[in-house]
């Protein structure tokens, strides 16, 4: 069995690669997915770190949060995309909380006491997600960690 490769071929296929992900990268929408799933990594690597931390393994983390361990094994390998709830489990799990920010643009923001006054929002109100908390239960400052600014504007 044998094949040829040529050099140019492959060079040529990598400057469209290069292109194409220059061409990705412009795009706003883009980035800001690729934004948003580096901070989910992010967030559930340090959510990880204290898990060893705490002394916790997998197995004990699964069970406290009615999982198996290779649910949690797939969640901190970053394969899976979860719910917030499931991260919010999770970190509860491990000793810690998760707190969201949010602000509106174009429209006044919503009083936090009231969830009902985000449906008082205009239809096409700008909402932005700065940055995920982590609250550790030991009390020390909590980490925030920043979301990519970009739109989520009734499910868009």
């Amino acid at each position: 069995m044998s094949f040829e490769l040529d050099i140019d071929d492959l060079e040529c296929e990598a400057e469209a690669y290069d292109a194409e992900r220059r061409q990705r990268l412009d795009n706003p929408h883009f980035r800001a997915a690729l934004d948003d799933a580096e901070s989910r990594v992010r967030l559930i690597r340090d959510l990880t770190q204290i898990r060893v931390a705490n002394g916790l393994t997998q197995a004990q983390v699964a069970a406290t949060m009615g999982t198996t361990q290779s649910a949690i094994s797939d969640l901190e390998g970053a394969d899976v995309d979860p719910h917030f709830s499931t991260l919010q489990r999770y970190a509860r799990s491990v000793g810690s909380q998760l707190h969201v920010r949010c602000s509106v643009r174009g429209a006044q923001a919503p009083q936090p006491s009231r969830n009902a006054a985000l449906f008082a929002l205009p239809p096409m109100a700008d909402i932005r997600v700065h940055a995920v908390f982590v609250k550790h239960r030991s009390g020390a400052s909590p980490v925030a960690w920043p979301v990519a600014p970009h739109l989520v504007a009734n499910g868009g």
